[in-house]
């Protein structure tokens, strides 16, 4: 029986655990031990991270061992031997291969990660026959949504960093999407919350993935996943203008090249 592997990613805050949680519910196995925000439990209802705990402590291993975490150090100061492709070691390698080994028997499965952004040219060497969904959102929605969420402080101090991350991130993602489109969708998220249905059927057109057809209403929350960013944003517009503009003019290639496209990209500030 062959087995079918979708590697959902994307950078942190761009809804990769709204996409995880609906194709899970469409039919491709996300695994059984997923990490949950206790804040969003706390208030009553569930958006993230539907992470398979596996493949998150996974990247978390490696980038520890490498001096960093998935924000890439709290000053954002690279160590030296921090370069992109992250190199793995060998005994790290057969560890991702007992991953996808476990999982031989299932018809189709997946795992999701924004992690695996930083990852992605191992685990194409890894699983060959890999499909990926890459996710991007708007940069000034994901520094406001980080900065909401609190849990980076150092990033609530200074959203640049956010910026920063952001496009390390979405650089990463669009370099591979170029070399694999193949194997890849782009999609903002956006137009995954506007149409569910086209991605749905991309992944079952496109990828042969086996998906059955659920209404997005069950899973998205409005109040768990804002479309708007907040005033306070325009502060970051006037402190970091260039910063800012490389983020955008990333975001807007992102968009050009995405497979599916959205009519009115503009976010409201309330």
């Amino acid at each position: 029986m062959s087995s079918k592997a979708l590697i959902i990613t994307g950078m942190h805050r761009s809804g990769t655990s709204l996409t995880a949680h609906y194709l899970n519910d469409c039919g491709i196995y996300i695994g059984d031990r997923l990490t949950s925000s206790d804040l969003d439990q706390s208030r009553g209802f569930y958006s993230g991270h539907h992470e398979d705990r596996e493949f998150s402590d996974f990247h978390k291993s490696v980038l520890k061992q490498k001096g960093i975490d998935a924000f890439l150090g709290r000053r954002f100061s690279l160590p030296v031997q921090f370069k992109l492709p992250i190199r793995v070691s060998a005994e790290d390698r057969q560890t991702a291969l007992n991953l996808v080994a476990s999982r031989a028997d299932l018809p189709q499965w997946g795992w999701k990660d924004p992690r695996t952004s930083l990852f992605l040219d191992f685990w194409h060497s890894v699983l060959t026959d890999g499909s990926y969904l890459f996710l991007f959102r708007h940069p000034l929605a994901v520094v406001d949504s980080l900065i909401r969420r609190g849990a980076e402080k150092h990033i609530v101090r200074k959203p640049v960093i956010g910026l920063r991350v952001w496009k390390l991130y979405n650089q990463q993602v669009l370099q591979f999407w170029k070399q694999h489109q193949t194997v890849g969708l782009l999609c903002d998220i956006d137009e995954l919350i506007r149409d569910p249905n086209a991605v749905r059927l991309y992944l079952q057109e496109k990828m042969n993935f086996q998906l059955n057809p659920v209404p997005l209403d069950g899973i998205f929350k409005e109040q768990a996943f804002r479309t708007e960013y907040s005033p306070e944003m325009e502060q970051l517009k006037d402190k970091h203008p260039r910063e800012l503009a490389d983020c955008l003019s990333l975001y807007e290639e992102m968009r050009s090249l995405s497979n599916l496209k959205i009519s009115n990209p503009e976010l409201p500030v309330r």
